[in-house]
């Protein structure tokens, strides 16, 4: 789907709690026994966001909250809990359930709200996983090396940040785990977003691309050989800066393309993404050329 111009994500960090062993944990664990929580950790990334944004709790129209992990008492709604820990109180909450591709489906449905709803100007989305016990700081799995953390985005109307030009969503049939289904879905919502954002495969402008957080044997058996065949020109990989965040990954992704200042005004960086539920993704973002769009 292509999105209006004023589709913008106006913040996106990146939410970590302190190594462990490290004089700052050693320092908070004689006051908090206990790590953060991924409730915890998605207060603090919402936070952050918030005040990179410059937006106020009470602005956010629409909160969505994703997780893997389970936020405590299961007849809450975490998305509630997160919107009222930072004074949303007038914000719609809403969680997705969809494996590592939450937080991706969440940013789908932010923008989706922001075309169609004119009730809706301003959304906020946060992640959060603890994926190992406190003391180990992540865990493994076979695909991928997971890290405990959060993220957050603000996306709104205003037309200011960066620009969320396209996103293209495509599920695999169920169950199908053959060696060309993730390539050839890849693929797809590659080619698709490049057709939507009305970019062809060598433009210039086309400057970074960022995958999931995952290991290098899925990335060099899902990802990359796509990206090299597909897109001509010479667009840089974004350093993936974390491990694993489940749900996070693209979130991210979109806080390294900003706060590294990857892009130049009118250029394009693209984000691929997908999960074990066979659901996959691949974002066009833009950095606006200087003087574009209203700033609050």
């Amino acid at each position: 789907m292509r999105f209006s111009e004023a589709v913008t994500i106006d913040a996106a960090v990146t939410w970590l709690p302190e190594p462990s062993g490290s004089p700052a944990a050693r320092a908070a664990e004689l006051l908090v026994p206990q790590p953060p929580s991924a409730l915890d950790m998605a207060v603090s990334a919402a936070r952050d966001a918030l005040t990179l944004a410059g937006v106020e709790g009470v602005e956010i129209d629409l909160l969505m909250h994703n997780s893997l992990s389970r936020h405590g008492d299961d007849s809450r709604c975490p998305a509630r809990d997160v919107a009222c820990r930072i004074g949303a109180i007038a914000a719609v909450p809403l969680g997705i359930q969809q494996g590592c591709h939450s937080g991706t489906m969440a940013l789908y449905s932010a923008a989706i709200q922001l075309v169609t709803d004119p009730a809706v100007e301003t959304v906020l989305v946060t992640t959060a996983d603890a994926h190992a016990p406190a003391d180990s700081g992540g865990g493994t799995s076979g695909h991928a090396a997971h890290h405990d953390g959060a993220a957050a985005a603000v996306l709104s109307s205003s037309g200011s940040g960066l620009r969320l030009v396209a996103q293209v969503v495509h599920a695999t049939a169920d169950g199908d785990a053959s060696a060309d289904a993730g390539p050839d879905a890849v693929r797809k919502v590659l080619t698709q977003a490049l057709a939507e954002a009305g970019l062809a495969a060598g433009d210039p402008r086309i400057r970074q691309v960022a995958l999931p957080r995952l290991g290098a044997p899925t990335l060099e058996s899902v990802y990359l050989p796509v990206v090299r065949e597909t897109l001509t020109g010479t667009p840089r990989p974004v350093p993936a800066r974390t491990g694993h965040l489940g749900c996070g990954d693209t979130l991210a992704c979109l806080a390294d393309i900003t706060d590294q200042r990857l892009l130049d005004p009118g250029e394009f960086g693209l984000v691929l993404t997908g999960d074990g539920g066979f659901t996959w993704s691949c974002l066009v973002v833009q950095q606006p050329e200087r003087g574009e769009g209203s700033h609050r």
